[in-house]
């Protein structure tokens, strides 16, 4: 391919289109790419070579790039493809202007390293009378299955580009490995999921997504010539004589930025992992700071209460072959605040059956009082609560993160390494909360890995999370889950973004049902850094 968007000396040309609506002789529109993968599966990989979940607008520019300079739409010239002056305009106008709204929808992969493959690499090894054709075993490496199709989309666009565009995207073949087939056009409508973004150092944007900046298609080409660069060898020179070896060579970052996106925020959640609560006041704050203690109290108090009539949302037993809900009947304690009196609250989860619910009512009310090893409170009265709407709105200008009351417990031990990268406390906050809320999730897998990206992905942020001393694990967690043999509590600000209410009353963790993970409320001015 030539050099079109290079000017003598090197320097970029200017792309010749005015970029304000209205200049004389332009007219506007909005552009969309729409990129479906008719075989459902998505093949890519990081810039690390690890599996990429999907497609990013740089990708798709280089499949452009490519369709451009080697399809029927390049010009030939002295036996080699160029690129067309007026499709060069085209791409370097995406190039200075990223796209303002994308379609990502929800992704998981379809396995990790679960065999190897192995294929004849066209190098040969072994003298020149006897050569063979090596043989190289690679790691069948994942792909994505999303629910959707993805789209990228400009606002503003000059016709010109949009009709070269458009004609770029029927000659695209595959976005990612050749085996990653696709259908890209330019007339489908969407529906966006995340728009454009600023980010700071202290607060991130919560999607970053590599996209070309100017320069890019000069350093794809300048790339491209310096590979084919020197005449083609001779048949004799081109003899193979010793072992070969490939030639890898890792694909050029200039011309590359990374864009934030952030979510189009939808109206706050209606509903919450416990959408209710019956609350229990006492007389007086606990004998002794082990909260955890009493909530397991008030749990037996309740089975015992209710006898044989005990659902399994409240005793956690289900028979063989029933599909568990994500939450159960879970019990918490706030401690008193101001003339407020310390408050035990019996949370409903969301789709508690509705037979549940006035057997756990009977079984709360008229108790007098609660014994354990460490004394006894009286109990008051009954009441019913909302959960959904329990915390007041943060103010004006102030963004809301939560802390975790007691530490969390991990759901699960930690998990083996992926791709070079290890299990940490955040992956285990990210795995609690696809735990806590895989109703709205709606996710089937059972991989931890893939949930913990599901959560990412839907905008949830961990920060600093930090392990706690283990001298007392008793007062954070009642029972270990199967395969867990030591505790391993820590705790963390949360960034739950517009998967939960920023009013919702949420527990996370293992214990989460009795007592532990309580998340309560810490607003920080916009800007601020929670650990500064």
């Amino acid at each position: 391919m030539g050099r079109p968007g290079v000017r003598r000396g090197g320097q970029p040309r200017d792309c010749p289109w005015s970029h304000r609506r209205g200049s004389r002789g332009l007219t506007m529109a909005t552009l969309t790419i729409t990129a479906h993968f008719p075989l459902g599966v998505f093949h890519g990989h990081e810039p690390d070579g690890s599996p990429a979940l999907h497609p990013d607008t740089a990708r798709l520019y280089s499949a452009l790039v490519h369709a451009a300079g080697s399809g029927p739409m390049a010009d030939l010239r002295d036996e080699t493809l160029h690129i067309r002056p007026e499709v060069a305009d085209a791409l370097i106008w995406l190039e200075e202007h990223p796209p303002s709204e994308l379609t990502v929808p929800t992704a998981v992969r379809t396995g990790l390293d679960r065999g190897i493959a192995f294929r004849q690499q066209g190098t040969l090894a072994g003298s020149s009378k006897t050569p063979k054709i090596q043989v190289s075993s690679q790691p069948i490496l994942t792909g994505s299955v999303a629910d959707g199709d993805y789209a990228w989309h400009w606002d503003d666009a000059p016709d010109q580009a949009c009709d070269v565009i458009n004609d770029l995207c029927a000659e695209v073949s595959c976005l990612g490995e050749a085996h990653s087939p696709v259908i890209l056009r330019c007339d489908s409508p969407i529906q966006p999921t995340h728009r454009t973004a600023t980010s700071s150092q202290l607060k991130p944007a919560p999607l970053t997504v590599r996209t070309p900046t100017r320069g890019r298609l000069n350093a794809l080409q300048a790339e491209h010539e310096a590979k084919r660069a020197g005449r083609a060898p001779s048949v004799s020179a081109d003899r193979h004589s010793t072992s070969e070896s490939l030639n890898r060579t890792r694909i050029t970052t200039d011309g590359l930025r990374a864009q934030g996106y952030a979510p189009i925020t939808p109206p706050p959640p209606t509903t919450s992992p416990w959408n209710r609560a019956l609350v229990l006041t006492s007389s007086s704050e606990l004998p002794a700071r082990d909260p955890l203690a009493w909530c397991v109290a008030l749990h037996k108090m309740l089975v015992s209460r209710l006898a044989d009539q005990a659902p399994s949302s409240v005793t956690g037993a289900y028979l063989s072959g029933v599909k568990r809900p994500a939450n159960r009947v879970a019990i918490q304690y706030l401690g008193a605040t101001g003339t407020s009196p310390g408050r035990f609250l019996v949370m409903l989860p969301h789709d508690l059956p509705a037979e549940d619910v006035p057997l756990i009512a009977r079984a709360t009310a008229g108790a007098p009082r609660l014994f354990n090893r460490q004394g006894s409170v009286e109990l008051g009265e009954v009441a019913g609560i909302d959960l959904v709407e329990f915390w007041p709105e943060p103010a004006a200008g102030f963004n809301r993160l939560w802390w975790t009351q007691l530490p969390m417990i991990p759901d699960t031990r930690r998990q083996r390494d992926r791709g070079g990268q290890s299990w940490t406390s955040e992956h285990a906050a990210l795995l609690s909360v696809g735990y806590a809320f895989r109703d709205q999730l709606g996710f089937q897998t059972r991989d931890y890995w893939e949930i913990t990206d599901l959560v990412r992905d839907a905008g949830v942020r961990v920060v600093q999370p930090r392990p706690v001393a283990k001298s007392t694990p008793e007062r954070y967690v009642h029972k270990l889950p199967k395969g867990v043999s030591i505790a391993s509590p820590y705790t963390a600000f949360l960034d739950l973004g517009t998967l939960a209410n920023p009013r919702s009353l949420i527990a996370l963790g293992q214990s989460r049902h009795l007592g532990g993970g309580l998340l309560v409320p810490v607003d920080f001015p916009e800007g601020a850094s929670p650990w500064l």
